[in-house]
């Protein structure tokens, strides 16, 4: 027999069998959707985790020192994400309102909350054209020792007194200060590095975003190196600048998403094989209901490799329904989780490949077996099974 005559029994075979067919199609929706679910949740489950600890500031690295860290900052820049410059003078009385409150003032650059994320609650933060046009602007803190009518939405245009000079509020972002911590810390108030009072505008604090949470190991270890270079410092200075990360939550983090991948993993691997199983019990039933049929086959000369191929055609061209139709289910599932449940779940075109030749394989594989089985049947018995 011709491959063109055996291709064409099996479309006859599968159609004349239709219900059995659509059974073993569904099997193979069954086993193929969840991989295209799985697999787009193992790309977006990470991510969210990862996403949640850059959030939490897990990749930032600080660095206090009591010298000028601008040659840091100029020569660190290539290898971070960004990289936030400050220095803090504590202890700064200003007037607000008609009440002076104690406050820590930071000096910072314009890039400081493109790495710092600090929740802006009302107006807007601070940009590189204040710092280079020396607005007298500021942004403070939702802190409790601040006046409420400087922490609300109508604070924005107010003006407060820095050092006997009217600095302009354009923004109020959140605090990380607990509640119960604020009655003895001192609120923040955020004005461009410019507007330093106190002797040249200097860095003395800078915060390093890292390229990823990977790396923030590493990244802390350039930073030391450039500062040993720039600074000419030994180990026994060593003391005299401080080197923070956060590396124990970045390996948990990591832990966390490794175990995600290898559970969704384990779940895909599931679902392959319950379908594959599945698919196999069907396809040796259907040739158990066609072992007349066979036995004829066999009777009229058709060779064991001949039966082999159109059974495992059956099971292929059975395969490809049903991958097709578990892809295009599974993409369907993903959307409805992204528009009603708004979880990120992105199918990528690497998960599709990888469904189609899945669903390919898994129908070759599941059907040899039973193709096997129908391939050495002898014919007489064959002829004369009774169902």
């Amino acid at each position: 027999m011709s491959i063109s005559y055996i291709f064409l029994t099996a479309l006859y075979n599968l159609r004349h069998n239709l219900v059995k067919t659509i059974v073993v199609v569904i099997s193979m929706v069954l086993a193929i959707s969840p991989l295209i679910i799985l697999l787009s949740l193992g790309k977006a489950g990470p991510a969210l985790v990862l996403k949640d600890f850059n959030s939490a500031g897990m990749d930032i690295i600080e660095l206090t020192f009591d010298r000028d860290l601008s040659p840091i900052l100029k020569h660190a820049r290539p290898f971070f994400k960004g990289i936030a410059e400050n220095t803090v003078q504590d202890e700064i009385p200003v007037q607000m309102m008609t009440q002076f409150v104690k406050t820590t003032v930071v000096y910072i650059g314009g890039h400081y909350n493109e790495v710092k994320k600090l929740p802006v609650l009302y107006g807007r933060f601070i940009t590189t054209k204040d710092v280079a046009l020396k607005q007298t602007v500021c942004v403070v803190e939702n802190h409790g020792l601040i006046p409420a009518p400087l922490r609300m939405a109508d604070a924005i245009g107010e003006d407060i007194i820095i050092n006997q000079r009217p600095f302009r509020i354009i923004g109020v972002v959140g605090t990380l200060t607990k509640p119960e911590e604020q009655s003895y810390t001192p609120p923040k108030i955020y004005i461009p590095k410019s507007m330093q009072f106190i002797g040249s505008p200097t860095i003395s604090q800078l915060s390093f975003k890292a390229p990823s949470l990977d790396t923030v190991v590493s990244s802390t270890k350039l930073i030391e190196t450039m500062i040993y270079r720039y600074y000419h410092f030994d180990s026994e200075l060593q003391d005299k600048f401080q080197l923070q990360n956060r590396a124990e939550e970045v390996d948990t983090a990591n832990k966390i998403v490794a175990k995600i991948r290898l559970f969704l993993l384990i779940g895909a691997v599931v679902a392959f094989g319950i379908g594959g199983m599945g698919i196999s019990n069907i396809m040796m039933i259907a040739i158990k209901d066609r072992t007349n049929e066979i036995g004829t086959l066999k009777a009229i000369g058709a060779k064991k490799q001949e039966i082999l191929t159109q059974f495992v055609l059956e099971s292929t061209i059975i395969g490809a329904i049903g991958g097709l139709f578990g892809i295009i289910f599974g993409v369907l599932i993903t959307f409805v989780l992204q528009i009603y449940f708004k979880i990120p779940v992105p199918v990528t075109w690497q998960s599709i490949v990888f469904s189609t030749v899945s669903s390919f394989g898994l129908g070759i594989v599941s059907g040899y077996i039973p193709a096997s089985h129908a391939a050495n049947m002898n014919p007489i018995e064959a002829l004369s099974y009774e169902k």
